[in-house]
């Protein structure tokens, strides 16, 4: 007995002419989709959207309580101004049918997630090769990146300056650097 997923040699592929929808024209660009390189269409679509029908006192039409059927009608279908440009490719499903691909340009947070991604992995080859070529000790370079910072002096200590000294100086920063550089030197 053959096996259920073994492709059955009589079976083809459908070719079948890429048609755009009517009303569609070509933009002139093409992309890569699958491999192959797909023209890029354009449509106008009129997009329609409920807007509530209103009495002559401004009020919303209701629905009988009783039995739940409308007493008039509720809403009216309005078209949208202007309508709406899409951008579309055609895709062969290989089964005599096409389909319109609308979100084939692709993500473009996804595009500079990437970007991103490429740009960490050149600058993580730079510095790795760097290191190779000065012999740089892996775990010095963990210890140099890991030890904590001197700690600065004059700090903010409300509205005075911390000195290293523990003493406190008013005034503004230049004034407390010029106390600390008279402390050390």
């Amino acid at each position: 007995m053959p096996s259920p997923f073994a492709v059955a040699e009589n079976k083809r592929i459908v070719k079948s002419e890429l048609v755009p929808p009517e009303g569609a024209e070509a933009t002139g660009e093409v992309v890569r989709w699958g491999g192959f390189k797909k023209i890029v269409y354009r449509e106008k679509v009129e997009q329609s959207h409920l807007e509530p029908v209103k009495r002559a006192d401004g009020s919303v039409w209701q629905k009988a309580n009783a039995s739940g059927q409308p007493i008039d009608a509720v809403h009216t279908r309005r078209v949208a101004d202007p309508p709406i440009e899409r951008e579309f490719i055609l895709d062969d499903l290989g089964n005599g049918l096409v389909k319109c691909v609308y979100n084939f340009r692709g993500d473009p947070e996804e595009a500079k997630r990437k970007a991103l991604a490429d740009k960490r992995q050149g600058m993580l080859d730079r510095l790795l090769d760097a290191a190779v070529e000065r012999d740089i000790d892996p775990e010095a370079l963990l210890a140099a990146i890991e030890a904590e910072p001197e700690a600065g002096f004059p700090k903010k200590h409300g509205a005075r300056w911390k000195l290293s000294d523990g003493s406190t100086v008013a005034g503004k920063r230049a004034d407390a650097e010029a106390a600390e550089a008279a402390l050390k030197g």
